[in-house]
């Protein structure tokens, strides 16, 4: 019960702080960095799981710190990389790297029993979770119109409804 806390806290956590990281810097970076928190469950699966480092996995690892460092070089004037954007993006990587993480320590605290319900009620609670957020925060007249411009709303329900 409390991996399926966990799982859907961080979940609704990773959902608005990417959502607010997207808004506020830039698109490929943010996806890039978010995504990069693979790297820690990596790790994870290394050190506690006894998983097997190779050779593919290692080039990975080391093309994704390349793609990193070339993306900032890139990010364009207007895109600023603020405190409020570094802020939420690392948020979003640590959450998004703790939902995997929950999941998989569910997967091997009942073997061969990892059902469906832990996703659906997760996601349940995930967007009680939401919810209770935007209802007491307040939203700026333009940040509704701005979200649904770049097209987020539709993609933070797509993900509430995948997940």
């Amino acid at each position: 019960m409390m991996l399926l806390i966990l799982w859907a806290v961080w979940l609704a956590i990773n959902l608005i702080t990417c959502t607010m990281a997207y808004l506020t810097g830039p698109f490929a970076l943010t996806s890039l960095l978010i995504s990069a928190s693979m790297v820690l469950v990596t790790v994870f699966g290394l050190v506690f799981l006894k998983e097997p480092l190779s050779l593919t996995m290692g080039i990975g690892i080391g093309l994704l710190v390349v793609s990193v460092l070339l993306l900032h070089e890139k990010a364009p004037d207007d895109c600023r990389l603020t405190p409020r954007w570094w802020i939420y993006t690392i948020l979003a990587f640590f959450c998004n790297a703790g939902c995997t993480l929950a999941q998989k320590l569910h997967q091997t605290s009942f073997p061969g029993r990892y059902e469906n319900e832990f996703m659906f009620y997760g996601a349940v609670l995930c967007a009680v979770l939401c919810l209770v957020y935007c209802l007491f925060k307040r939203v700026k007249p333009g940040q509704i119109k701005q979200c649904m411009e770049k097209g987020w709303v539709s993609m933070l329900g797509i993900g509430v409804a995948c997940s």
